[in-house]
């Protein structure tokens, strides 16, 4: 047995939702590889009417799974609050809702596109859920059978609910997906008529009936139902699962078919006005419940029992008084768990990417640092470079300056031994003799920055020591800077 749970998930960047938690009862028997199997299972269904998976684990050796919250009422709710029966296309929406569901578990697939083979084998009101919104969600995979987890029912022993069995599932026969709408069957003739198909004192009088499989009429219970969708329940409900639908698609079609052939127009705001007409006080005091549960935000992590108001909660020797929602504090350091203080997933998170963040600043300052002491190490003189095209080098004394303002650029270096080749310099070229990262910084004007202009009082000089400027050499009247960009003389012009 399982309980459910609400819960709270908060996410990096402060992302909350509400989700509701299923773990095992604490019980020796329950293996707790069977509910993360039935997690995996259902993790693997991607469909708008399936209770979606967002996590699964074991936490103080309990196995749980983390799946959407649907806030709104099971379907064994909403007809026990009818009294009676639904309205019919009300009801076969809501059917047929639930058979594309169905029919997406039969056709699931797996990672690499093999097929799943899931056969539910417990389509039962209890596993439906209706949202205030009229949104229609089947869920609990527990007894489903898959190529994954294979037929593990032991002989003699029939696993579900038996009011909603096939008569091959209740006689322990060979099923396949034709027992599933079987159950929608069941589903759709509670709904028209408002009361349960098969019913007996006894579990042995209740089994015997449905391994008979003798569907009452519909009609004759319910009058007002009318006659194309009580003969498709039957076709449903039949004995003989060759005269069944052949898919539940089959079914949703027949069913959608019936919906536009009454000439009424019946959606999820259909769907969600029944659900306000039976239970007008109920969608305000589910969300005042919600609204208290959300007050306690920043409060201590408790694990919330999955019921709304008005109803019973869990008792409390059901559950661990050490168990944490996973989902909230799953993980825990080892002095937080010696002084009991639990850390929740988020804040583990957030110290994650803290520290990543630091290490990528701090390579980055070790990388400017390398490209830095890189393009120091090899200073190049402007006037060791000749003119291109062949062009004789400059043979004259070399200029002081190389821009138009001496007191925002210190005079050239000289050339000396360590001067970097000409083809080094040169745009998209490097010289054998520089090292290739050296060569590719100086070919790519994006990858060396310039020199840092120097200090004012280090450039300027009195007007009595400046030495008389020697004449320009204006042959070539340019010259290339460290860059390998041409620079024009404005002496020779």
């Amino acid at each position: 047995m399982g309980e459910v749970h609400l819960a709270r998930f908060e996410g990096v960047g402060k992302v909350r939702r509400l989700v509701a938690i299923k773990f095992l009862i604490n019980v020796p028997d329950q293996d707790p590889a069977k509910l993360l199997a039935e997690a995996r299972l259902t993790a693997l269904v991607s469909h708008p009417n399936i209770v979606q998976i967002l996590d699964a684990g074991v936490d103080h050796g309990r196995a749980w799974f983390a799946m959407e919250f649907v806030p709104g009422l099971s379907l064994a709710e909403v007809f026990k609050l009818a009294s009676g029966p639904l309205p019919p296309w009300v009801g076969a929406r809501i059917v047929s809702d639930l058979a594309l569901a169905v029919h997406a578990l039969h056709e699931a697939k797996d990672e690499r596109g093999r097929r799943l083979d899931i056969i539910h084998r417990d389509v039962t009101p209890h596993n439906a859920l209706v949202s205030w919104d009229g949104v229609v969600k089947l869920l609990d995979l527990g007894i489903a059978r898959s190529r994954l987890r294979g037929a593990t029912t032991t002989t003699g022993v029939v696993r579900g609910k038996l009011g909603y069995m096939s008569p091959e599932q209740a006689g322990g026969e060979a099923i396949d997906r034709r027992s599933d709408i079987f159950g929608l069957g069941a589903l759709l003739w509670e709904a028209l008529a408002g009361r349960r198909l098969f019913e007996g004192n006894t579990d042995n009088e209740l089994l015997a009936r449905v391994i008979r499989g003798e569907a009452p009429p519909l009609m004759a219970v319910a009058a007002h139902v009318p006659p194309f969708l009580a003969e498709l329940t039957h076709r449903a409900l039949a004995r003989d699962r060759a005269a069944r639908f052949a898919t539940a698609l089959e079914m949703h079609r027949a069913l959608e078919v019936a919906l536009r052939a009454s000439g009424t127009i019946v959606g999820h705001h259909e769907v969600a006005h029944t659900l306000a007409v039976l239970a007008p006080a109920r969608v305000d005091e589910h969300q005042e419940w919600l609204s208290g549960i959300e007050s306690n935000r920043e409060g201590p992590v408790v694990p919330t029992p999955m019921h709304g108001p008005n109803t019973t909660t869990s008792s409390p020797a059901q559950m661990s008084a050490s168990f944490t929602p996973p989902i909230e504090g799953a993980r825990r350091d080892s002095r937080a768990a010696k002084n009991g203080r639990p850390r929740s997933l988020a804040q583990s998170k957030s110290r994650a990417v803290r520290r990543v963040m630091s290490g990528g600043a701090l390579a980055s300052l070790v990388v400017l640092l390398v490209l830095t002491l890189r393009a120091a190490r090899a200073p190049v003189g402007r006037d060791s470079i000749p003119a291109r095209s062949g062009a004789v080098a400059p043979t004259g004394p070399k200029e002081p300056t190389t821009t138009t303002s001496a007191l925002l650029e210190p005079p050239p270096t000289p050339a000396g031994p360590e001067t970097a080749p000409v083809a080094s310099l040169l745009p998209r070229a490097a010289s054998a003799s520089v090292p290739a990262s050296d060569a590719g910084m100086l070919s790519h004007p994006l990858r060396k920055a310039p020199p840092a202009p120097p200090s004012l009082a280090a450039t300027t000089m009195p007007l009595a020591s400046v030495p008389p400027a020697p004449p320009v050499n204006c042959t070539p009247p340019f010259y290339f800077d460290n860059l390998g960009n041409r620079i024009f003389k404005k002496e020779c012009f």
